[in-house]
C-alpha cells in the first residue's frame, strides 16, 4: 500500500486553513516598496506583491521584513523553493521573527529538508516560540521521516498544549496509524476528527480517510474466507481426460459415441492468511477445497481437490520477492473417490514497481506432476512428470479499477511415458474495466503454443503439435462489498494434428462470491 500523500503535502494546506492569520510582526521602518508590496499581498494581488517585494529586498537586503513577506508571497502562489530561500534569509537578519522560524520550518519540511528544520524546531522549543504549533510542525516532519510513534507523540503533545489543535491533530495521528496498517486506530481517530466539527472542511477529509481505513482495514484483514458456487454448462466436459492408450479404431467409436454436454457445478472454499509483518518480510499462506458435479456421468467425472499454497518473503519499495510453493491433490470418482493426480511445484516470485501503476512479475518454478491411474504401457503413456514452469507478466493500472495484464509463459514436462514430453509457449493478455461504478468487464484471451518431443506409436508415429486458443468474456456485479456476481463464456478450441486430441469447448457460467 502507498504512502497517503498528505503527508508531503496536504498536510500544509491544512496548515495554512487552521492557523490563524500571522500577526504583523515587528519591523523597522518600512520603505514605499515594501509598504507597497504588503499592500498587494494583503489584497492577494499576488504577481504584483512579489514584484513589489522583490524591488525591496534589492533596496535593502538586510531587511527581515522584506524578505519574510515575499517568502510568505512566494508560498501562497506554491513556489516553495523559491519561499525557502527567502525565510532562510529572513531567519538569517535582524530582527528574527517567531513567524518567520515557522514559517522556514514549514518550507524546510516540504521540501525534505529535514535537518534544517529539526535544527529550527529545537530552536522554536528553546525559545517557547508557539508551542502547540511547534509541536504540530514537529509531529509533520516526524511523519514524512516515518517515525510514525514519535509523530504520534508530537500531535498528542499538540491537542494538550492548545485543544484548538484537536481536529487537525487527530487527522494527521489517524494517518500516521493508516501508515502503520493501525487500521482500527486510524479510523476511530479520523471519526474523533469529525465529531470535533461536522460540518468543517477537515470534518470532509476525515470522513474519506475514515472510509478509506475501512475499506483497507477489509481488505488487509489477516484471515480471509471466500466462498464460490457457479452453475455452468459445458459443452465438451469429456474431453479433458487423455485418451490412454487404444487402437485408433476404438478410440474413434469412442470419441464419436460420446455426448459430451452437460451441466456442472462448481463449489470452492478458501482460506487465505495474509499476516501483517514487520518490515520487509511478508507472508501469504493458502488452501483451498474445490469439487465438480455433474449432471450427466458423474459416477466416473466428478472431482474433489485440495490445495495448499505458502509464500514467505520480503518487499522493499519497489521490489519483492517470494518463495512460493504449492501442493495440489486431485480426486476423482470411479465411480467412488480414487487418487487421481497430484502436483507440487516451488519457486521464486519477483515483483518489481516499474512506476506508480505498472508492476512487473517474473516467475519460476519446478513443478512434480503425479498420476495415480495405472496405464497399460506405462513407458510409454504415464503421464507423470518433472519440469519447469516460468512466466514474464506485466500489469498496468490505467486507471481507478481498471487493469491490462500481459504475459508470456514457458514451460517443460519431462514425462515418464514418452508420448507427454513436451514444451510450450504460453500468450496471454487480459483486462478488467469498470462499466460502471460496481460493475466490470472481464476479457481475456490466451494462445498456447505446445510440442511433443517424440513419435506418437499409436498415431502412426505422429508428432504431436497441438495449438491452443482461448477467449473469455464476462461481466462482474459487486453487489455490496463481501458479495459479488459473476457471468462468463469461455471457449476453447485446440488445433492439433492427432484427431483424438482436436477439439473445441464452450463454457457458460454464472456465479457468486462471498468474502469473509
Amino acid at each position: 500500500m502507498r504512502k497517503f500523500a498528505i503527508l508531503s503535502v496536504f498536510v500544509f494546506v491544512i496548515a495554512v486553513v487552521i492557523f490563524p492569520a500571522l500577526p504583523t510582526p515587528a519591523f523597522a521602518q518600512r520603505s514605499d516598496s515594501l509598504k507597497e508590496g504588503i499592500a498587494l499581498y494583503n489584497q492577494e494581488n499576488l504577481e504584483e506583491a512579489i514584484v513589489a517585494l522583490a524591488k525591496a529586498r534589492g533596496e535593502d537586503p538586510a531587511s527581515a521584513e522584506a524578505a519574510f513577506y515575499l517568502g510568505m508571497a512566494y508560498r501562497q502562489a506554491n513556489d516553495i523553493q523559491d519561499a525557502y530561500k527567502q525565510f532562510e534569509d529572513a531567519v538569517a537578519l535582524r530582527p528574527l521573527s517567531d513567524n518567520a522560524i515557522l514559517e522556514f520550518i514549514e518550507a524546510a519540511t516540504l521540501l525534505d529538508k529535514f535537518d534544517t528544520a529539526s535544527k529550527w524546531i529545537g530552536v522554536a522549543e528553546e525559545h517557547k516560540v508557539y508551542p502547540a504549533r511547534v509541536a504540530f510542525l514537529k509531529g509533520t516532519l516526524l511523519a514524512k521521516q516515518a517515525k510514525y510513534d514519535e509523530a504520534v507523540a508530537a500531535f498528542e503533545k499538540c491537542k494538550q498544549l492548545d485543544p484548538a489543535y484537536t481536529q487537525s491533530a487527530d487527522l494527521q495521528t489517524g494517518i500516521c496509524y493508516m501508515n502503520q496498517r493501525k487500521f482500527k486506530l486510524a479510523r476511530n481517530r479520523f471519526q474523533a476528527a469529525v465529531t470535533q466539527d461536522p460540518l468543517s472542511d477537515m470534518a470532509s477529509y476525515a470522513r474519506r480517510y475514515q472510509d478509506a481505513a475501512e475499506h483497507w482495514q477489509y481488505i488487509e484483514r489477516p484471515l480471509r474466507v471466500t466462498i464460490d458456487v457457479t452453475a455452468q454448462y459445458d459443452s465438451n466436459y469429456r474431453t479433458l481426460a487423455e485418451p490412454y492408450a487404444q487402437a485408433p479404431a476404438a478410440m474413434t467409436h469412442y470419441l464419436e459415441s460420446q455426448d459430451r454436454q452437460s451441466l456442472v457445478m462448481q463449489n470452492v472454499v478458501r482460506l487465505d492468511y495474509v499476516p501483517v509483518l514487520r518490515a520487509p518480510f511478508i507472508f501469504t499462506a493458502g488452501y483451498a477445497a474445490a469439487n465438480a458435479l455433474h449432471q450427466r456421468y458423474g459416477t466416473d467425472n466428478d472431482t474433489f481437490s485440495n490445495s495448499f499454497t505458502m509464500a514467505p518473503g520480503v518487499s522493499f519499495e519497489k521490489f519483492a520477492v517470494n518463495l512460493v510453493a504449492n501442493y495440489t491433490h486431485n480426486l476423482k470418482r470411479d465411480p467412488g473417490y480414487n487418487r487421481y493426480s497430484e502436483s507440487a511445484s516451488v519457486g521464486p516470485l519477483f515483483r518489481y514497481l516499474l512506476s506508480n501503476n505498472r508492476i512487473l512479475e517474473a516467475s519460476l518454478a519446478f513443478v512434480r506432476k503425479n498420476y495415480f491411474l495405472a496405464v497399460p504401457d506405462p513407458a510409454n503413456e504415464d503421464q507423470s512428470s518433472r519440469g519447469l514452469d516460468g512466466s514474464l507478466n506485466g500489469i498496468w493500472f490505467f486507471r481507478e479499477n481498471a487493469l491490462l495484464n500481459l504475459k508470456v509463459g514457458y514451460t517443460r514436462d519431462n514425462a515418464e511415458g514418452r508420448n507427454y514430453d513436451n514444451q510450450g509457449y504460453r500468450f496471454s493478455a487480459g483486462l478488467i474495466y469498470p462499466l460502471r461504478d460496481k460493475l466490470r468487464l472481464q476479457l481475456g484471451g490466451d494462445l498456447y503454443l505446445q510440442d511433443y518431443n517424440n513419435e506418437n506409436l499409436i498415431f502412426d508415429n505422429a508428432v504431436r503439435k497441438d495449438r491452443t486458443y482461448t477467449g473469455t468474456v464476462g461481466l462482474t456485479w459487486t453487489i455490496f462489498k463481501q458479495m459479488d456476481v459473476t457471468a462468463q463464456y469461455l471457449y476453447t478450441r485446440v488445433n492439433s494434428n492427432i484427431y483424438a486430441y482436436d477439439y473445441k469447448r464452450e463454457i457458460y457460467s454464472l456465479g457468486m462470491e462471498l468474502k469473509f
